[in-house]
């Protein structure tokens, strides 16, 4: 049974957040209202954290949760509102208004990370992270195939000489908070990395995979890029090479593949 929101709605310096009918919201009291209202810039970076297909829960312990409701995932989102001081925001299409500081988002270390807290919106007696809801873990080989950019972000070549870089890999897999695996491979004088060679992982969809390429060199390493992602992205197409969800720098382009383990 889906709780009813009781609250305030369209009150002016009041952020209202509008979420879907499938996402479970906080009975709030006049006792528990913490973050509704927040400045135009804490209202950009909550924007900027419920991205479209961002995954979030609930757990508001002032409302009587004993535990983190089920993953939900963000549909759509706009900001509306003008002035200093009222910010609106709209997700999934309803009209609802909820409290920031009972929100978490999936973060890239496997935790769901209170989005108030997050922006700057202070709060009080909620968690700054939470462990949500877990699907079951299964093991997979690991694929990486990565493609380095010609150049440096500057125009200048990798290497004195002209020659390709020496791209180094390492990171590791992430889950409910903390680093449960790590990650390395690299080759050298190549534009083009395959690496990782079918390494064994272990991992569910609230697995998130961070990465950092660097050209390795004698006395400092040059920034190549990074790799963000969860594992849920992959599970879906299991043994076929996918897109991350994030890469940045200098890399040109890069997949991920996982083969189940039998």
């Amino acid at each position: 049974m889906q709780r009813v929101l009781v609250g305030a709605v369209g009150v002016a310096g009041t952020i209202m957040l509008l979420l879907g009918s499938a996402m479970a919201q906080p009975r709030y009291g006049p006792n528990t209202i913490q973050c509704t209202t927040v400045t135009p810039d804490q209202a950009n970076k909550a924007a900027k954290l419920l991205f479209q297909g961002a995954k979030v829960l609930w757990f508001c312990p002032h409302c009587g949760d004993k535990s983190p409701s089920l993953w939900s995932r963000i549909e759509t989102l706009s900001v509306t509102g003008s002035g200093d001081t009222q910010r609106h925001i709209q997700i999934n299409g309803r009209a609802q208004a909820i409290d920031l500081a009972y929100l978490f988002y999936l973060s890239t270390d496997g935790a769901a990370h209170n989005v108030a807290q997050a922006v700057g919106c202070a709060t009080r007696g909620v968690p700054a992270s939470v462990v949500g809801p877990m699907t079951p873990l299964r093991r997979y080989r690991l694929d990486l195939s990565i493609e380095v950019m010609q150049t440096k972000a500057n125009g200048a070549r990798w290497e004195m000489d002209g020659t390709a870089p020496d791209p180094r890999v390492r990171g590791g897999l992430y889950r409910g908070g903390k680093q449960v695996q790590s990650l390395a491979c690299g080759h050298q004088e190549t534009f083009r990395l395959s690496c990782l060679n079918g390494t064994v992982v272990t991992v569910n969809a609230e697995t998130t995979i961070v990465l950092v390429v660097e050209d390795k060199d004698p006395i400092d390493n040059d920034p190549i890029g990074g790799i963000t992602t969860a594992f849920e992205r992959f599970m879906l197409q299991p043994s076929r090479w996918v897109k991350p969800g994030s890469v940045t720098g200098q890399i040109k382009s890069a997949a991920l593949a996982l083969t189940p383990v039998k």
